[in-house]
């Protein structure tokens, strides 16, 4: 028998699993049940969803930034990390003289996850 709250349930867990569908890399915490129970509390306690926000028509965008959000910590713990490797690759290129007087073309076009993360968060990237 179904309970008064299922069918919105259902509706908010197909929303975290089109997340998780769109992007397995980025989203791959929302498999586990633990991960997914925090989340859902963090939305609650913290947040303050409702149910609109969580299974509406502006559910994916709302609830892609509130998973930014809810790993805020460990993505700007990541970007720190990445900021200081990139400086001591661009370091070691400067010094070991392996660098060019002129580039031409773009490199590294690929965006990181950490970097999608930051986008899709809101927050404008440094």
């Amino acid at each position: 028998m179904e309970g008064p709250g299922e069918p919105r349930l259902n509706a908010y867990n197909q929303q975290l699993d089109a997340l998780v569908a769109k992007d397995q890399q980025l989203y791959a915490g929302l498999k586990s049940r633990h991960t997914r129970d925090a989340f859902t509390q963090y939305l609650v306690e913290e947040v303050h969803a409702n149910v609109g926000q969580t299974t509406g028509e502006g559910a994916p965008g709302f609830l892609a930034k509130q998973w930014a959000a809810f790993n805020s910590d460990t993505i700007l713990d990541a970007a720190k990390s990445g900021v200081q490797a990139r400086k001591q690759r661009q370091l070691r290129r400067f010094v070991g003289g392996e660098g060019t007087g002129s580039r031409t073309g773009v490199l590294g076009t690929e965006e990181s996850m950490i970097e999608r993360m930051i986008r899709q968060s809101g927050k404008v990237p440094e």
